[in-house]
């Protein structure tokens, strides 16, 4: 079986939009990998508003962290930060012949991902590759440290099964420098580029795309992908899905809905616009 994970480190100040971002992306899943199973992995559950998690299939188990990072090891760390690696560790120790998939919940399940993957390419990790430009902008890996050459990987959708997870544990216990190191794509990023793991990229199923009016890399075929994450959405365009749940019942019905509540449109306008919003900010820039 396919089991889609989140990870999710909250705190009583937590936004409602990631809890209504886990509820998209669980309907996205029902209607999109229907033979498949959601579990949230939370480190608190105490305090959850009606999110429509029953409604959705999310199966909530908690899981405390064990690589919490303080403000005082790490000035620009944020607690929680290395929370998927704690579920990836869990992952390790189960017994189990499924195929995980660990998502932000600003993603979105849009197609069913060959269950035969990771075999077909003879490994057990799959990894997203980041695309330089806005990818890389916003990631704040230390380069100083380890190269401009390294490649970066998205930490937003990992494909593991339990020897995978085992082979990334085993890696990421062997790095004995961890400064700089704020984010489970950073330490991710280091295991890939030093030969640590034997990994193949997911990009041909996965696409980060960048919806805001500074940055676009929308395309004609982007619903061709299986998953989709969408960064600049997730306090606008999610929420919106997450209050129309109940109309989403079909796959149809899910696209229809991305179309119309986000900003993921094919437009020569939207284009056009973004075009003329970077070049007025790059001149101001330069007067």
């Amino acid at each position: 079986m396919r089991v889609y994970v989140v990870a999710l480190y909250v705190m009583q100040d937590t936004p409602s939009f990631y809890y209504q971002g886990v509820a998209a992306l669980a309907r996205s899943i029902q209607v999109s990998d229907k033979n498949s199973k959601f579990v949230l992995y939370m480190n608190r559950a105490d305090y959850l508003d009606d999110f429509k998690f029953k409604k959705t299939g999310v199966n909530i188990e908690i899981l405390q962290s064990e690589y919490y990072i303080s403000d005082v090891e790490e000035p620009e760390s944020f607690p929680g930060s290395l929370y998927t690696l704690d579920v990836i560790k869990k992952i390790a120790q189960a017994e189990s012949l499924d195929e995980y998939i660990i998502l932000d919940p600003d993603c979105l399940v849009i197609g069913e991902i060959d269950s035969r993957f990771l075999e077909r390419h003879g490994c057990n990790i799959g990894f997203y590759k980041l695309i330089e430009g806005a990818d890389y902008q916003f990631n704040k890996f230390p380069f100083e440290r380890y190269g401009k050459d390294i490649n970066l990987i998205g930490g937003e959708v990992i494909m593991i099964n339990t020897q995978g997870a085992k082979e990334i544990c085993q890696a990421i216990g062997s790095i004995t420098d961890r400064r700089g190191l704020l984010t489970e794509e950073h330490y991710l990023t280091v295991i890939a580029n030093q030969g640590k793991i034997r990994y193949c990229h997911i990009n041909t199923e996965v696409k980060r795309i960048w919806t805001r009016m500074s940055y676009r890399n929308c395309a004609d075929r982007d619903y061709l992908y299986k998953i989709i994450h969408l960064p600049a959405e997730k306090k606008k365009g999610i929420p919106r899905l997450f209050d129309k749940i109940d109309f989403i019942n079909s796959h149809d019905d899910l696209i229809e809905s991305i179309r119309y509540f986000t900003w993921l449109k094919e437009s020569v306008l939207l284009d056009s616009i973004s075009k003329i919003y970077r070049w007025t900010k790059n001149f101001r820039g330069r007067a």
